[in-house]
């Protein structure tokens, strides 16, 4: 029996190394093997992942990334310099609920200001968002979903039974080229009725008449779609290109959500129908009338260059953005410390979101933004300040 050390940052815990921990025959045979050239073996976590449900229990991965060296075997017991081969080596262990406690403890407190469930495009209700959201270790989290709070109340409930600090939200799109340019709006105060849901109804209605476009476009092109099966499939208020994209995947028409927004729902593509989208001026002033902070959300998405992107922010920030969402999923560790620079530069707060929605997108886990590391509660001080 050996112990495996597994350290993340200066911390760490101790894993017997057997079949019930969760390591299958192969990875027991690789974990003796570096046992016996490295004694106390110390392995580092690259990935945490508990966003799988199973019987309503969540469900914990690690992911380590081992690095050692191996002497030859007819140098093994000789001195200290004999030549070493340098070894990267992947596994991914099954753990226990205790081991997933350890690994949470270790990780440290995780937030997640961009989230999203079945009020618009996602896949869980907002209760098993949160549900989901407490198992996965997550200590604050904001649901964002798109034009609509319908799921504001009930999530609020959810999370207070739970300890985890709400923040109400929603996403939105405003008119931008050439890329696209989403607002969030974050811990609003005046929700679910009040100006801003009188403007988000508006945008809705407008929703309902690019759906109709676009499924006449797939009908067109002999798909047997109908506006009637996509709002069964969305199940709330907001019917949008995600639904478009899970009735594309279900009949074959795309492999997944990537692939279906890349060759038929994105821009360009034959299925996409520009939406009508207000100013900038008038979200902002939406989104501050329901006592809220406007966000500019994934700003990758935008499609403009650095400089570009320089020189817009301090004249957003002067029309009233408030912050930007530095450390998004969909950025790399090098991106989000670009734009945090940026935006602390012309006075913008930053936050961070895993953009979570479900399975069809595996890539976003709750908790966790760039390089698939925890989103820090440092995140949440622009809104201790209301």
């Amino acid at each position: 029996m050996h112990n495996l050390a597994i350290t993340y940052g200066h911390c760490g815990f101790i894993v017997p190394v057997a079949s019930k921990c969760g390591f299958d025959s192969e990875e027991l045979a690789l974990l003796d093997r570096l046992m016996y050239f490295r004694p106390g073996l110390q392995v580092f976590i690259c990935e945490f992942d508990t966003t799988i449900l199973e019987n309503g229990y969540a469900v914990g991965f690690i992911a380590l990334e081992v690095n050692y060296g191996i002497r030859p075997i007819k140098d093994r017991f000789r001195q200290e310099d004999a030549p070493v081969t340098p070894v990267r080596q992947s596994i991914r262990i099954r753990l226990s609920p205790c081991q997933q406690f350890l690994c949470l403890c270790i990780l440290g407190v995780m937030v997640d200001l961009h989230t999203h469930s079945d009020a618009s495009d996602g896949e869980l209700s907002p209760n098993k968002l949160l549900s989901l959201a407490a198992a996965a270790g997550v200590t604050a989290l904001a649901l964002t979903d798109h034009d609509t709070m319908t799921g504001l109340m009930e999530a609020e409930g959810k999370a207070a039974s739970l300890g985890i600090r709400f923040i109400p939200g929603i996403e939105t799109e405003v008119d931008f080229e050439p890329g696209e340019f989403h607002l969030l709006g974050l811990n609003m105060s005046k929700y679910p009725d009040g100006p801003l849901e009188d403007f988000l109804k508006e945008i809705r209605m407008r929703r309902i008449t690019r759906n109709e476009e676009m499924v006449l476009l797939m009908r067109n092109d002999n798909l047997e779609i109908s506006l009637e099966e996509l709002d069964i499939l969305a199940g709330g208020e907001v019917t949008g290109r995600m639904h478009f994209a899970r009735w594309l995947i279900d009949h074959g028409y795309a492999r997944n959500v990537p692939d279906c927004f890349t060759r038929l729902l994105g821009p360009g593509c034959p299925y996409n129908v520009p939406k009508h989208r207000p100013s900038l001026e008038e979200t902002l002033k939406a989104i501050h009338a329901a006592d809220g902070k406007a966000v500019l959300a994934h700003p990758l998405s935008l499609w403009i260059s650095w400089g570009r992107i320089a020189k817009y922010l301090p004249e957003w920030k002067e029309m009233g953005l408030d912050g930007i969402e530095a450390h998004h999923s969909g950025a790399t560790p090098g991106e989000a410390a670009r734009f945090e620079k940026l935006a602390l530069g012309c006075g913008l707060f930053v936050t961070g979101g895993s953009d979570f929605h479900g399975t069809g997108r595996p890539d976003r886990r709750l908790g966790f933004g760039p390089g698939g590391k925890a989103l820090p509660e440092r995140l949440l001080k622009p809104f201790d300040e209301k």
